[in-house]
Order: C-alpha cells, then structure tokens, then sequence
C-alpha cells in the first residue's frame, strides 16, 4: 500500500467513530452494580435477552435509508504531526443505505460522507459500499467528489474494486449504523459475526447496575465489561429492552455515547427514529472534550421484500480498478 492511500485511511480510522472539541464533563459510570445473586437482576437480564431474541425473527429482511448531519468541532481532531484540526468548526451531511438479509445472511451498505484527508489537510467526501454476500466481501469506492486532479496517485481517484474473499472487513457494521440492528434484537453489536445475524447473549455476561433516572421513566442500566473497555446499556422495557443510551468507557472514561429514540410500528415493535453518536476526546487544555458529533434520522424503512442476488456483490466492469487482495 502507497503512502498516500496509507494516510487516507488513517484519516478514514480516525473520523470513523464520527462526532466535536468544545469543553465537556461527561457523566461518569452508574455506581457499582448489584451482587451477580440479585433475583431482580437476573430476572430483568433474562427479560431483556428474550425480548432481543423476538426481534430476531420478526422480519426475513430489511432496507434503510438514514440521513444526517455531522459536525467535527474546531481542533477535535488531530493530523499527523499532532497538530489540533479542524481551525474551525467543519460542518457536513451523510447519507446512509442498507440492505440486509437476515436469514441467509447477506449485507449491502452504501454511505456518503464527509473524511479529512491527512495528506491533505482537508475534508474530501467519499462514496463507499461495502458488500457481503454471505461467503466474500467486497468494497467499491466510486469516483470521489472532491477530485481535483492533483493526487499523486491517480489510480485511487478512478472507481476502485476490492475484492476482500472471506476475511470480514472491519468497515460493514460502523458505531453510526447501530441502532438499525438494534431494531432486530442484535446486542451486544460488537460480537455481531455477518455470517450469522443471530445472537443469544449469556445472561451472566452483563452486570446489572440498577434503575435509571427517575425523570427518564423505566429504564435498567447494564454493563458488559471487555478487557479495558467497558459498554453500559440504558435499557427500556418500553421498547422490547433496547437501549435508549449506549456509552463506552476506556478504563473507566467516557470515550463515546449513542443515544436513540423509538417510535412503535403498527404491530408495536420499536424502530429506531433518530439518534445521536457523539465521541469525546481531550481538548488543548488537557480536558475531556466532544470530538464529533452525528444526528441520524430514519428516511425510510421496508421489510420482508426479496432481495436479488445481485444486491449484494459486484461484478468488476470497464473503467473499474480492481485490487484483489483474496489470497493476502
């Protein structure tokens, strides 16, 4: 890989949980959770893991299209040198569409948005799908937007191909889409495997922590400790026990919090109608600050049509710059 497209991606990696840098004091963990023996506990851990599993096998298929707006905040990012960018706040939109098979399974995902270059210095907006047909996985990056014929690679500003075989791409499931696979009962997302949209979660894997705010209504706050990482559920009965709040915390700081609002279809399951990512980093005065924020809303959903082979691969075709990378 050239050193152009190694930075790219870098930059790729590094906006890639989305969100600002403005001062910030975000809340600390819940307090310590109840003893593992707590009948109440258990029973609600067990609620909630049944509840997902329902979801699970509501629909045979589902398409999303999501819109949204992003904000990276004035120095909520850093180049290479470790210089603080952007100088000002940056401000775009994105768009988002998926197309899954939950039976079989299979994936397609395109989305449009806005990354900073590092080679650069600058927001360029890229166009990605990233395909999986339920055995290889592909990924097609069309022209993009921002081409202004100066790259000293031109091969990487024409419509590119990569054929990735049977090694899953760590770019399908982003922070941003989580909540449309929430909608299907699939928690904790982060052992989601795509060769099988189904999950059943050990119950002894959570920590029950208790009750939420009382001005929020009912709500159960779980954690699923991870090495250094920990993820902390705000859990609604309401909503067949999906999270209405997911923060993640490194060693005990908050590194990222998703939260999401419902609204009941016509046969009463909750769909996901709009949510917010936002992450959080340290600003230049040594204090924890927002990085970026993403505001997400629902455009359209449909489900149990059949989907065509074709949806979810790609034939390479004229013009196409194709990277195999199969045998890698």
């Amino acid at each position: 890989m050239d050193a152009n497209r190694r930075r790219w991606l870098q930059g790729l990696a590094a906006t890639a949980a989305v969100g600002i840098s403005h001062p910030f004091n975000p809340s600390a963990m819940a307090e310590e959770p109840q003893p593992a023996d707590s009948n109440a506990a258990r029973r609600i851990v067990a609620e909630a893991i049944v509840a997902w599993g329902e979801l699970q096998s509501r629909y045979r298929s589902a398409q999303y299209e999501v819109t949204g707006k992003g904000t990276v905040h004035r120095h909520g990012l850093q180049d290479l040198d470790g210089n603080l960018i952007p100088v000002t706040d940056y401000h775009f939109r994105h768009q988002v569409k998926y197309a899954i098979d939950l039976t079989r399974p299979r994936i397609r995902r395109e989305a449009t948005r806005d990354l900073f270059n590092l080679s650069d210095r600058r927001f360029e907006t890229e166009t990605l799908h990233d395909l999986f047909d339920g055995k290889e996985y592909q990924q097609y990056y069309p022209v993009r937007h921002a081409f202004d014929g100066k790259t000293a690679n031109a091969r990487y500003w024409q419509p590119r191909l990569v054929l990735r075989g049977g090694k899953r791409s760590q770019l399908i499931v982003r922070a941003i889409d989580i909540p449309l696979f929430w909608n299907h009962g699939l928690l904790p997302i982060g052992s989601l495997k795509h060769t099988n949209l189904s999950m059943a979660p050990a119950a002894d894997a959570f920590q029950y922590v208790g009750a939420g705010p009382e001005q929020m209504g009912d709500l159960h706050i779980v954690r699923l400790p991870s090495q250094r990482m920990t993820w902390e559920y705000w859990l609604s009965p309401d909503h067949a026990f999906l999270p209405i709040r997911r923060s993640a915390f490194y060693e005990g700081t908050e590194t990222s919090r998703l939260t999401v609002q419902y609204k009941r279809q016509p046969d009463v399951t909750p769909l996901a109608e709009s949510w917010t990512l936002t992450t959080f980093g340290v600003g230049r005065n040594g204090k924890q600050a927002i990085s970026t924020v993403d505001r997400c809303r629902l455009a359209s959903a449909r489900f149990d049509d059949d989907l065509a082979d074709v949806t979810f691969s790609m034939a390479p075709g004229p013009g196409i710059d194709v990277d195999d990378i199969r045998n890698d």
